[in-house]
């Protein structure tokens, strides 16, 4: 279901701050003296610095009501008159989106816009806290000075575009929806798009290549468009003498950093360097580590090392790698020479990281369709291969197989679903591509432009 929201019920929230003085709220509306005592989740100093963070963020609260962030649920309060629980709930629901580091506020990431609305109403009401809810709480307190920068900082940038938001947010939420508008706005807040594509997007243009519609495998291992970004990034800089890491979210958290070991063979006892004579990169869970032997991918395009990157993160977000010590202990016979290479190549950790390569592929191809291809050719090829995956087509098209498997038939895809024929999970690998397929066909729906191009090499 489609919520619009009227200019009159943007005027009403915004008229309700009238009545501010200063930087405090009216007495009226404040909170009852003894705000904070009976909180299970936390102390009266907690509590009252929380409060005191609210309060700081009032006057920077305009730009956010214009953008329509967090309105629905502040109206809620405001229309009862309820000033305490509008600007709690606005407040709560803007620190998940506003750019701040998730390392500071793990809790308050883990409960999202939906939780930290549900938090601003227990806390005003002072209904207990579960574990998270507590965590998000000291969180806030902890962090009070830096959210509250980033919130004016978020303001000022709102500030700058408030009369383009105006006029352009009610016919784009008709066109797309309120979730691809708060994505979008998400995107402009936190710098990952700029001013001129922030405005453009919103004017409904060429939407498919702003940086808020995410080309990224979804199913099974799923990649955000940072990581994918910063694995891109990565591919250029191998051979940089500098550090390099990687923030990732992986089952110990998110965006946790990386190490991006890099390994010269010369510079190794001559044993060592044996075993490591056909290996390009490896990926360590336990140390948070990707190690990259340099001399071995030298001459290997940017494009291949950066799905070489991809198959190893892979590896770093398969929760099996950490919590499965029996298929730790059989990975390790068939990496160390103990098994054949198809029992290499179909051990469930492989697998896993195989066809999360072999997905984010399938989804690069796609992307890049959209400078070759006509809207109506995407779509139906990605119906071809949904009709393929559920088993009722014998053949894919060439479109489609062009998007599965790129435009090498002895590519790395090709070999990956030969073996997976073969193998047990073939089905689920299956849906795993059908749903992919599904998503992307969203995706392209969204985000082309009808211009039809005759070739796609």
């Amino acid at each position: 279901m489609k919520i619009i929201i009227n200019e009159r019920q943007y005027s009403i929230i915004q008229e309700q701050s009238l009545e501010l003085k200063g930087k405090t709220l009216a007495p009226k509306y404040g909170p009852p003296k003894d705000f904070g005592k009976s909180m299970p989740g936390g102390d009266v100093h907690t509590m009252n610095a929380v409060l005191e963070m609210v309060t700081s963020f009032i006057p920077t609260v305009g730009p956010f009501i214009s953008a329509g962030i967090g309105v629905l649920d502040a109206k809620l309060y405001f229309d009862e008159g309820d000033k305490l629980g509008g600007y709690l709930a606005l407040a709560f629901s803007l620190i998940p989106i506003v750019g701040i580091e998730v390392a500071k506020i793990p809790a308050v990431r883990r409960l999202g816009k939906r939780g930290m609305v549900s938090l601003a109403e227990k806390f005003k009401s002072k209904k207990p806290l579960n574990a998270t809810e507590t965590l998000a709480v000291n969180e806030i307190e902890q962090n009070s000075k830096l959210i509250t920068e980033k919130l004016t900082e978020a303001s000022k940038k709102l500030s700058g575009v408030a009369s383009e938001v105006k006029t352009l947010r009610g016919p784009y939420i008709e066109k797309f929806g309120l979730d691809n508008y708060d994505e979008v706005l998400n995107q402009f807040i936190t710098g990952k798009m700029d001013k001129t594509t922030f405005i453009n997007t919103l004017k409904g243009g060429k939407v498919a290549w702003g940086p808020w519609v995410e080309f990224t495998a979804k199913y099974g291992v799923k990649f955000s468009q940072h990581e994918i970004n910063q694995m891109n990034n990565l591919a250029r800089q191998i051979k940089s003498p500098d550090p390099l890491t990687i923030y990732l979210d992986t089952p110990a958290g998110k965006n946790i950093k990386h190490t991006i070991e890099k390994v010269w063979t010369g510079d190794l006892r001559p044993d060592v360097a044996s075993k490591l004579k056909k290996t390009k990169m490896m990926a360590s869970a336990n140390d948070r580590r990707i190690t990259i032997i340099v001399n071995n991918v030298d001459d290997l395009p940017e494009e291949q090392i950066k799905y070489m990157l991809v198959h190893e993160v892979g590896h770093l977000k398969d929760a099996a790698t950490i919590k499965s010590p029996k298929l730790k202990s059989s990975y390790e016979d068939v990496v160390f020479g103990k098994g054949t290479y198809q029992q290499f190549y179909n051990h469930p950790f492989e697998r896993v990281a195989n066809t999360a390569l072999a997905l984010q592929f399938f989804t690069d191809n796609v992307r890049k369709a959209q400078a070759a291809l006509s809207r109506q050719r995407i779509l139906k090829a990605l119906d071809d291969i949904i009709q393929y995956t559920g088993g009722n087509m014998k053949e894919l098209s060439d479109d489609a197989s062009k998007l599965l498997y790129g435009n090498n038939p002895k590519s790395g895809a090709v070999e990956f679903y030969q073996e997976m024929l073969k193998n047990p999970e073939w089905p689920k690998i299956m849906e795993k591509v059908r749903n992919q397929a599904i998503d992307l066909k969203s995706k392209i729906k969204i985000s082309m432009n009808n211009t039809p191009n005759p070739t796609f090499n």
